[in-house]
């Protein structure tokens, strides 16, 4: 894979970018709950946009799982903790609910408006594909964008307050 295709996917023109502040997001999580992201200000946040019907994202979304475990208590340079903010382009309810299910993710942060594409967080993020993910610090800015699950765990240590 070139450097460059690296470039291009993660430094998309269009959306969001690394050092803004990220976009708000409030969705219902599956017990209808409204969660914003607003209020998950003072933490680590991996947004992680993802679907039940997409094998990749089921894979990442495992591995997404031992990292949190692995990152959840920590303390970093702009928060506490690690959370894991899972926006689904699902349509069907059941299906999302039996893939949270599955795959061990957290319910309380799993959050859907269960519109598939026409997703307003993927709208707002400008998500094209999935799996997609915005790491973003405890002041709400973006520091990591695009498919990192693969050295996210570097990430995280490199944020570790010391």
């Amino acid at each position: 894979m070139s450097l460059f295709f690296l470039t291009a996917f993660k430094s998309s023109p269009k959306g969001p970018r690394e050092g803004d502040i990220a976009p708000e997001i409030r969705l219902p999580n599956p017990t209808g709950d409204t969660l914003r992201l607003s209020s998950l200000k003072g933490h680590m946040v991996l947004v992680h946009f993802w679907a039940s019907w997409c094998a990749p994202c089921r894979a990442e979304s495992k591995k997404i799982v031992k990292i949190y475990d692995a990152f959840k208590d920590k303390e970093y340079k702009t928060g506490t903790g690690l959370i894991v903010l899972y926006v689904s382009l699902d349509q069907d309810k059941n299906d999302w609910l039996k893939a949270i299910k599955q795959d061990g993710l957290s319910l309380q942060y799993n959050v859907s408006d269960l519109k598939r594409w026409q997703n307003i967080a993927a709208q707002s993020y400008k998500v094209t594909s999935v799996p997609n993910n915005f790491l973003i610090d405890g002041n709400g800015k973006i520091i990591e964008q695009g498919q990192i699950t693969d050295y996210l765990a570097d990430i995280l240590k490199g944020e570790i307050q010391k």
